[in-house]
């Protein structure tokens, strides 16, 4: 049996890519090593799963963090990375997957009202947890929501009002369904969510995090719309400018448009590719 290290830490768009590849990996008879940063949803996926070795270590971010945090980062790398060098020796390990990081049972009514996805992430967003149900609201149109608001935030999300049968959670663990379900989705723009999305063809309104590093998660959803999958709608802009295309999209209907649309990029298909560059790594060894 070949033995795999798995990286990934802290978002959902690291986490997720990472379980899918491990399921892939664990139908294939490989042993799964994760190497995570112990952070609930982590522990959530991988560590509650008796087929994959779960192993933490004590470690935040470095970019974008204050100078204290990145010597201290600093000064624990050596210790961290010589830890992993033992982990890969002892175990044998074939090969080592990064997906990036630093390192409900629920009643879905079947009406004909719109369904609508709204996520922050597994970690939520405070914007669209207080500002997307006010939004939603003022649109006067009966509609269906699930909202994902993140571990620990259901305290912050706004009231719905009456005409949006709205179920708010914590965490979604099967959010593929909830993507098929939706008419489109109210998202923030990390990578791993807005290509999940996009697979299943659903048109999205992306809010990128202004403060996300480089900007990247803006970069993310100016590819998605130059692709005609979804709108961009930026925190700086007015909430009215927001119920605006709102309705622009209900009632044109461009949500039926963009469950037209074929995925710019398919990633149905990268686990078993990636899997595949590593047989013929190790058959070449």
């Amino acid at each position: 049996m070949k033995n795999i290290i798995i990286c990934a830490a802290k978002t959902g768009g690291h986490i997720f890519p990472a379980l899918g590849f491990a399921k892939e990996a664990l139908k294939n008879d490989y042993k799964i090593t994760f190497l995570g940063t112990n952070t609930d949803l982590e522990k959530k996926i991988f560590q509650q799963n008796e087929n994959i070795d779960f192993i933490k270590f004590e470690l935040d971010g470095f970019r974008g963090k204050s100078i204290t945090q990145k010597l201290i980062f600093l000064i624990k790398l050596p210790q961290i990375f010589f830890q992993v060098i033992s982990i890969i020796i002892s175990r044998k390990i074939s090969s080592v997957v990064c997906f990036g990081g630093f390192i409900t049972a629920i009643d879905i009514n079947q009406n004909d009202n719109l369904n609508i996805l709204v996520t922050g992430g597994s970690q939520g967003a405070d914007f669209i947890n207080k500002n997307i149900p006010t939004t939603l609201n003022t649109l006067n149109t009966k509609l269906n929501v699930i909202h994902q608001c993140g571990l620990g935030k259901i305290q912050n999300v706004s009231k719905y009002n009456q005409e949006v049968n709205a179920s708010i959670l914590e965490f979604i663990d099967n959010l593929d369904e909830y993507i098929e379900w939706c008419d489109f989705a109210i998202c923030r723009c990390g990578a791993g969510t807005l290509s999940e999305i996009s697979q299943k063809k659903r048109g999205m309104i992306m809010i990128p995090l202004p403060e996300s590093i480089d900007n990247h998660q803006y970069f993310n959803a100016v590819f998605y719309e130059e692709n005609n999958q979804g709108k961009i709608f930026q925190e700086k802009d007015s909430l009215d400018s927001l119920s605006y295309l709102l309705k622009k999209i209900i009632h044109e209907k461009i949500y039926q448009n963009w469950k037209k649309k074929e995925p710019p990029i398919d990633h149905s298909r990268a686990a078993s590719l990636m899997l595949g560059e590593i047989h013929k790594d190790n058959a070449a060894i």
